[in-house]
Order: structure tokens, then C-alpha cells, then sequence
């Protein structure tokens, strides 16, 4: 589907007029194949490259205008969890029609694509990442087969159980005080205006309160998610 809709074959769809193809300098080497079957497309193309301080943390090097020269395509660096090339990346897109183009498609299968993305990272003189150990060393726990899968069940449980045991004080909290006031406007109404007294207390007040008592969960639960 994706394919079609880029190359201009799928119904009711506009073939879009560029692509901006976002990598991960981590995984550069294995990006660049997904970047060579967007080349090929022939249609105006440029490069976010993203996680380039996790690259640099751990030991890694990327000249990013030169990736850029070596594909013949706009590429900028982009830090998206500190908002870092972000006005560069749509000064970029606004001038779309401007963009350079790959001199020549590159292969997109076969050993030829290997030998291609070799020269493309030797030219943008990048180094790989080393394994981050932090990493590692919580995968081995949480990927195992056992421990893993009893981690889960734990988080689970833990996660369930805070959503109802967490949040039943506040609930309780919400309904006494919703109970109160729609007393208190029984209390005030009944005699004068009985109707007016059971739209208020029963329908505003009790609908109201029916459902605000579910926002101690759903607090929590955004919480942990968070």
C-alpha cells in the first residue's frame, strides 16, 4: 500500500510531491538500505537523520552534510527530544522544489547495494555505536524467556492493582462529596421546587459525579503509562 500510494499507483491518492526520509544515525548502515528504495522512487528527497546524540554517546561518528553530499540529497540533523534542527528541518521542506536530486539511483538489492552503502558511509566518515551496556544488560533480563516473561506478569499485576487500590481512596473522597452537595440541594429544593431539586442533586450533580469518579483511575493509569 505504502508503494503504490508513493509511486502514484493507489486510487483517490495524490502521488506526494517530495519525501523526507527520517533514519536513525545508530542504525545508519542498515538505513541506508530503506534510504536507497526511496532514491530510487525518483522523486524529491531529503534526510532527517535523527538519534545523533545517542550516536555520539556512545562512541560514534557522523559527518551529516557530508551523508548529504555523498547521497546528492538535503540532510539535517534533527534531535527531536530537544526540538534541536527543527526550524533548519522546515526551512527545508519550504523549499522542497529546490532540492538536489541523487546523481544516479542506487541499487536497491544485491551486493552492488552493499558496496554502495560502504562508500556512501566511508564518505560521510562514520563510525558505528558500540553496543550500549546499559542496554544489554536490561535486555538480559527482560528478553529472557523466563525472567522476561515473569517480569511482565509482575508489571502487570503491579500496574492493575495500583489502578484500584491507588485510586479507591480518591474515588471514595469524590462520591462523599458529590453525595453531600446533592443532598445539600435536596435539602434546599425539595420543598420549594421538588423537580428543579431532582434535575440538579440526581441529574447535574449525579451525572457529573458518575463519571468524575473514574478520573483517580484513569489518572494513575496515564501515570504509570507515562
Amino acid at each position: 500500500m505504502v508503494h503504490d500510494v508513493l509511486t502514484g499507483r493507489c486510487n483517490g491518492v495524490a502521488q506526494p510531491d517530495a519525501l523526507l526520509v527520517v533514519i536513525d544515525a545508530t542504525t545508519l548502515s542498515r538505513s541506508l538500505g530503506f534510504v536507497a528504495q526511496a532514491l530510487a522512487l525518483g522523486l524529491p528527497t531529503a534526510l532527517a537523520v535523527t538519534m545523533t546524540d545517542e550516536l555520539t554517546r556512545r562512541g560514534g561518528r557522523l559527518d551529516v552534510e557530508a551523508l548529504g553530499t555523498a547521497l546528492g540529497v538535503p540532510a539535517v540533523q534533527v534531535i527531536g527530544n530537544r526540538a534541536t534542527g527543527i526550524p533548519q528541518l522546515r526551512s527545508t521542506l519550504a523549499s522542497w522544489r529546490d532540492w538536489s536530486r541523487a546523481p544516479i539511483t542506487p541499487p536497491t538489492s544485491g551486493p552492488e547495494r552493499a558496496s554502495w552503502t560502504e562508500s556512501v558511509l566511508a564518505a560521510a566518515d562514520y563510525t558505528a555505536p558500540v553496543p550500549d551496556s546499559r542496554t544489554a544488560a536490561v535486555d538480559r533480563v527482560l528478553l529472557h524467556p523466563l525472567w522476561g516473561t515473569l517480569v511482565f506478569f509482575a508489571v502487570m499485576f503491579t500496574f492493575f492493582q495500583a489502578i484500584f487500590t491507588w485510586a479507591a481512596p480518591f474515588q471514595e473522597a469524590i462520591e462523599t462529596g458529590f453525595s453531600l452537595l446533592s443532598d445539600a440541594v435536596h435539602n434546599w429544593l425539595d420543598g420549594p421546587a421538588p423537580l428543579l431539586a431532582g434535575l440538579l442533586a440526581d441529574g447535574v450533580i449525579g451525572g457529573v459525579g458518575g463519571v468524575l469518579v473514574f478520573l483517580p483511575q484513569i489518572a494513575i493509569m496515564f501515570l504509570l503509562i507515562a
